[in-house]
């Protein structure tokens, strides 16, 4: 008898096994952290670098508006250079100076209006500052009447010149505002420029260590994974060795049990065998005096010495089947099967040939769908059906003619073929225990050993 050990006993352990599985895991968030990471801070690195090039960019247009302003002023101041000069001297050339700038003073005032649309106290001043400068020109050009024939009297011409001063004062006025204004924003806008560029060289130094801390830590992390997987590998190799060698010793242990186990089965067919030849012997001289004795004795035995005397041969007759019977059994189990493919048509044909005085005084119908060819062994098929059909035969009801049908069908890789009768049948618990050595579930009320 072969017995296993409990699975605790046998030295398995489920550690290594899921060693390689955990080291995965781990292995997978590392890698999921070292992308993480540098992405975040990336991503940070990014954010500052575009805030710091936007406090650039509002530091550059302050002074963008600071050097527009200045431009409008030096215009004006050209202008006024100019048509003095020309008043003076009369020179063409600083007519058309003066001509060249006049012209180019809205377009930088529009100019400066756009630059300071961000601002909307700034675009008041801008607008203050357009009324006043384009109100300047108009005077300029009012003044260069006196040098045209038929122009402007003297008089007039100094009023002009006085209000003209009175209005470059309020232009000045209004550009230190606007100016003052200007290098108020220029002051907070460098220092948040200022601000912004220190948190940008902070956050790339903090990524730069983090991305190498955390390059060593998953180097580091790697490593004793990488430690852990050759350690689980060696532990799995071991038990794989560990189990084949267990694999081996429980399979020489099978092979040495079924050794044993057929030795005992070909023992015991062998004992059945030659106890069933032995004890024909006897059987058939009990049966043969048991006969002679009657046939001497007819008339002379009273009825009850006859019951005894039929008694014996029944006995001895039944006995001598019994043997038979043992004998082909033990046949059937020693013989080894002689297998090729057979085509089970004829088969069944000779199991009913075998069986044909039973069908006729039985009256049986019995039929067959077409049969398969398979790979078995054609005479033991040929005592298969025999006995199945011989058992449908011999349990049938009474006064009813036994019909039988034999069929196959094929389910998957296999074929199920079916004996079905119309007679007594039997209770399916009884299904197993029916085909059970010397077990007969209806006793005496038909002929058989069980076998």
């Amino acid at each position: 008898m072969v017995t296993y050990p409990p699975q605790s006993d046998r030295g398995v352990s489920a550690g290594p096994v899921g060693k390689p599985a955990k080291i995965q895991r781990g292995t997978r968030g590392t890698f999921v952290l070292v992308l993480l990471v540098p992405v975040l801070l990336f991503g940070i690195s990014v954010w500052s670098a575009h805030r710091y090039a936007d406090s650039i960019r509002w530091v550059l247009h302050t002074r963008d508006v600071l050097a527009q302003i200045d431009a409008v002023l030096l215009s004006i101041t050209s202008a006024e250079s100019s048509q003095r000069g020309y008043l003076l001297t009369g020179d063409e050339a600083l007519l058309r100076n003066y001509e060249q700038v006049s012209s180019t003073i809205r377009s930088r005032l529009e100019q400066l209006r756009q630059l300071t649309r961000d601002n909307p106290a700034q675009q008041k001043n801008v607008e203050r500052l357009s009324g006043e400068v384009l109100a300047r020109f108009a005077r300029l050009n009012d003044v260069l009447a006196f040098r045209r024939p038929g122009g402007l009297p003297p008089s007039e011409g100094v009023l002009l010149m006085q209000e003209g001063r009175r209005r470059m004062v309020k232009i000045r006025n209004i550009a230190s505002e606007i100016t003052a204004e200007e290098d108020r924003l220029l002051s907070l806008r460098r220092q948040q420029e200022r601000t912004t560029r220190i948190d940008v060289t902070v956050c790339s130094v903090m990524a730069i260590f983090v991305s190498m801390a955390l390059l060593y830590w998953a180097y580091q992390l790697m490593r004793k994974y990488a430690l852990e997987r050759d350690v689980a590998e060696i532990e799995i190799r071991q038990l794989n060795a560990e189990l084949e060698k267990r694999v081996e010793e429980r399979t020489t242990e099978l092979q040495s049990a079924n050794q044993q186990l057929s030795r005992s089965n070909e023992d015991l067919a062998r004992f059945a065998y030659l106890a069933s030849h032995d004890l024909q012997e006897p059987l058939r001289t009990i049966a043969s005096y048991a006969s002679l004795l009657a046939r001497r004795s007819q008339g002379k035995l009273d009825e009850e010495g006859a019951n005894y005397l039929s008694s014996i041969t029944d006995g001895a007759k039944r006995m001598h089947r019994l043997v038979q019977d043992l004998l082909e059994y033990a046949r059937a189990e020693t013989q080894a099967l002689n297998l090729r493919p057979t085509d089970l048509n004829p088969v069944v044909d000779a199991a009913m040939e075998n069986l044909q005085v039973a069908i006729s005084e039985r009256n049986a119908q019995i039929t067959r769908t077409q049969l398969p060819v398979v790979n078995a062994d054609g005479g033991k098929l040929t005592l298969v059906f025999q006995n199945l059909i011989g058992n449908a035969l011999k349990f049938n009801k009474p006064g009813i003619p036994p019909c039988i049908n034999i069929s196959a069908a094929q389910h998957a890789t296999e074929w199920v073929f079916t004996v079905h009768d119309n007679g007594i049948g039997f209770d399916p618990e009884h299904a197993e225990r029916i085909f059970m050595i010397f077990e007969r579930l209806s006793g005496s009320a038909f002929p058989g050993t069980g076998l």
